[in-house]
This record gives C-alpha cells, sequence and structure tokens, in this order.
C-alpha cells in the first residue's frame, strides 16, 4: 500500500504531498486525519518556518474529498469527527 500522505521538513520548510495521483489526489478522512496530526505535530517544531501543501501526480492538486469512501465509512456505521 502506499503512503497517502508523504511530509518532511527541510530547510525550514514543511512538505505535506497528498499521494493518490490516480484519484487526482481526492483526500479520504484517513488523509485528513494524518494531515491534522503531522500539522499539530509541526506546530511546536521551531524547525518548520513555512509550509507547502502539494499534490503528486500530473492532473492536478486535489479533486476534493473521496466521495465513495465517504459513503462506504458513513454505510459501516463509522461516525464522522471534527478535527
Amino acid at each position: 500500500m502506499t503512503n497517502t500522505i508523504v511530509s518532511e521538513v527541510a530547510d525550514g520548510v514543511g512538505t505535506i504531498v497528498l499521494n493518490r495521483p490516480e484519484r487526482i489526489n481526492a483526500v479520504t478522512r484517513e488523509m485528513v486525519d494524518q494531515i491534522a496530526e503531522i500539522l499539530h505535530t509541526w506546530a511546536d517544531d521551531d524547525r518548520v518556518e513555512q509550509l507547502v501543501l502539494a499534490g503528486a501526480g500530473q492532473h492536478g492538486f486535489c479533486a476534493g474529498a473521496d466521495v465513495r469512501a465517504l459513503r462506504e465509512q458513513i454505510s459501516a456505521g463509522f461516525p464522522l469527527r471534527r478535527v
């Protein structure tokens, strides 16, 4: 399985890459949770002075939410929660 979120800190820049190019980087609930966790960690990291959010692939930054995955989660009884 591919990591759908890739992050790194280098030269004062924290970079988060949405890594689902086959779905035009459509965001899943898990991806939102991962991004929130990274940002929470970086909030107290003096190495991070700037933030870059990018999308993998050549067809677009982000198609938005993965509606199919969201529907499956709701149908399976997984509650949505606020970050």
